[in-house]
This record gives C-alpha cells, sequence and structure tokens, in this order.
C-alpha cells in the first residue's frame, strides 16, 4: 500500500495477515471465538461486524445484519471465523464511499448459508482481492462452500454455506 491510511483492508491485514490468511499470535485469541465451544456462525458474524463496524463507517460503507442470535455450524471456529473476517472486508473495499454491505445469515435444513452483498459505492476490486483469494483458500479447510459473484453493475456478492448439526 503506498500510503498509509486507515482502511479496512490496512486494518484487516494488520490483524490478520492477509497474506497468510490467518490471524496471527496473540491477535488470534482476542478475534476468534474461544476453542472450547462450539463454532458459531452467528457469533462469529456478530464479532466481525464489531471489529471493523468503525473501519466501514469511515470508509462510507454502511452495515446491516439480519440473522438468528445463535447458528452452529459444524467446522473449525478459527476458520471460520477468518473465513467470515476476509468475505466482509472485501465486500467493505467493493462498496467504499456511500455503498452497503448487507449480511444474512438463515438455517436452510441441514445448512447455514451466510449471505454477504455489497452494493453501491465506488468498489476497488484490487483492494478486496487479497481478500477474496484468501477466502478461496480458507473455504475448504473451514468446510464451506463459497460462491461469489460480481454483478455486472458493480458489487459483489458470497455465499458461505456450512453443515448445520440439527
Amino acid at each position: 500500500m503506498a500510503e498509509k491510511r486507515a482502511s479496512a483492508l490496512y486494518v484487516y491485514t494488520t490483524i490478520l495477515g492477509a497474506a497468510g490468511g490467518s490471524v496471527v499470535g496473540s491477535d488470534r485469541r482476542r478475534f476468534a471465538a474461544p476453542e472450547h465451544l462450539p463454532p458459531d456462525l452467528a457469533l462469529a458474524v456478530a464479532r466481525t461486524v464489531q471489529l471493523f463496524g468503525y473501519e466501514a463507517r469511515r470508509a462510507g460503507v454502511q452495515l446491516s445484519f439480519r440473522g438468528p442470535e445463535t447458528l452452529l455450524v459444524s467446522c473449525d471456529s478459527r476458520d471460520l471465523t477468518d473465513a467470515v473476517g476476509h468475505a466482509l472486508v472485501s465486500c467493505i473495499e467493493m462498496a467504499r464511499e456511500s455503498g452497503r454491505v448487507d449480511l444474512h445469515l438463515e438455517p436452510r435444513g441441514a445448512v447455514a448459508v451466510l449471505t454477504v452483498r455489497a452494493e453501491g459505492g465506488s468498489g476497488r476490486r484490487d483492494e478486496a482481492e487479497p481478500h477474496f483469494q484468501a477466502l478461496r483458500r480458507l473455504a475448504p479447510d473451514a468446510g464451506c462452500e463459497l460462491s461469489i459473484e460480481h454483478p455486472s453493475a458493480g458489487g459483489a456478492r458470497l455465499s458461505l454455506s456450512f453443515l448445520h448439526p440439527r
């Protein structure tokens, strides 16, 4: 990055390390859910929105979340948190300057689906791309089926599906 600006990408790479795609050192303990608890997708989304909410506002991006307060899934909680973080930050970058990012979480039978949609703004695909790539690398380890779409009108739509124990 040529300039030292406080963007969601800069903060995210500082905390998570986009090149490695995972939280490093003691930061993992602050960001990830405790390993002794079952993986909760709703909690991972809430923690990620809390962590990056301020940066989203600074970037002129409105965040909204719809979904249950808890939704257990079958995966590694560390990979789950990293995947949700990369999904959100990539969409924040795609919706910069007056855009919005909507997160929608719902159980659909045997799976839990998180949809993250970026609309409006002046998207920066080059800033978001490292997070799309990290998400593609993390998805198999997280037990996640991933879909990334880039509509011709701009923005992005990500869908992350995890097995949902009943």
